[in-house]
């Protein structure tokens, strides 16, 4: 009778022990027991190598007493768990084995559910999105047309180079618009960048090139080509409806210099010669004629030439000439 009385009052300590908040600081011998007895409190719950939800919940309340990092909760006990485990052990002054035994797991358990989880680490903040990249070395299109009107409006490039294409010349100019504006000089066009080119370039007049015609592009409708300019008009009664930066014949097959017409449009032409598309095709002399080059559009001027042909480097503005463009309209080449 007097032993089941001793076994009561045990009981009864133990469970009033238990009422109080752990403290993984506090002295080994006041650590909490567990709230029932454990069958097998030796058995291993986890060791070395293993993997599985047992795991995970050990690094997590390990985590949240301090003693593991959150990128450690991996469901795999290596030996970052391993160490977490065996510096709870020795602050519980038990044998510091690394490995859990459902003992260790009922302890880490009961000290992880009594404190909040450690503060996390605040996130590496991400790039805005004015910091969003528009244009770069390499980049083509409309929008690197109007980064490069707008640095041609301010003084920063020279209308040739307006092709659409972010080459060189551009990511230069770009960088000393940085410059100028107090910027990092990455020579890359972030949303920012674009919307202080776009405004600065706004703000400014642009200076209109004057365009010297031939006197024979003056009168009708007339495609004008300025082969030592590299450019080409759409003109119309002598009024100057468009300008395109062109690419013409090599040295070695050069553009012939001369009044022609406009023999023969073809929206797809397939040059059998140097087997190529052509989009846009408008002949005018024999084999050569003014259309769409996908390779000028990728590498500009940095080619030896055209086989003889007009290149444009725009597809929409190919089409657009294309669609304007009679059979019979002259073309005017000059050097």
């Amino acid at each position: 009778m007097t032993t089941k009385i001793s076994r009561a009052v045990v009981a009864a300590a133990a469970a009033a022990a238990m009422m109080a908040t752990p403290s993984l600081t506090t002295p080994a011998h006041a650590a909490p027991m567990p709230s029932a007895p454990i069958a097998s409190p030796n058995a291993v719950v986890a060791k070395l190598g293993s993997r599985g939800a047992t795991v995970k919940s050990i690094q997590y309340n390990l985590y949240k007493v301090g003693l593991l990092s959150s990128d450690s909760i991996t469901s795999y006990y290596g030996t970052k768990t391993q160490a977490a485990v065996k510096k709870f052990q020795d602050l519980r002054g038990r044998k510091m084995t690394g490995v859990v035994t459902k003992y260790d797991y009922a302890l880490i358990t009961k000290f992880g559910a009594a404190v909040k989880p450690a503060a996390k680490t605040p996130a590496a903040k991400k790039p805005t999105s004015q910091n969003t990249v528009v244009a770069k070395l390499g980049s083509r299109g409309a929008t690197v047309k109007s980064i490069q009107y707008n640095l041609y409006k301010v003084g920063l490039l020279s209308s040739d180079s307006i092709t659409s294409y972010y080459g060189t010349k551009t990511q230069a100019a770009v960088k000393k618009f940085q410059d100028l504006r107090g910027r990092k000089m990455t020579g890359v066009v972030t949303k920012n960048d674009y919307a202080l080119i776009t405004k600065f370039g706004a703000a400014a007049k642009a200076t209109k090139p004057r365009v010297r015609l031939d006197g024979r592009c003056l009168t009708g409708r007339a495609i004008c080509i300025d082969k030592g300019d590299r450019k080409m008009y759409w003109v119309i009664n002598g009024s100057v409806k468009a300008t395109y930066q062109v690419r013409t014949g090599r040295a070695s097959l050069p553009t012939r210099s001369g009044s022609f017409q406009v023999y023969l449009k073809h929206p797809n032409w397939y040059s059998t010669l140097y087997h190529v598309y052509m989009p846009y095709t408008m002949f005018f002399s024999g084999g050569q004629a003014v259309h769409y080059s996908s390779e000028f559009a990728r590498i500009g001027y940095s080619g030896a030439g055209s086989h003889g042909c007009v290149n444009m480097n725009s597809r929409s503005d190919a089409k657009w000439l294309y669609s304007q463009v009679r059979v019979g309209d002259k073309v005017i080449v000059t050097a």
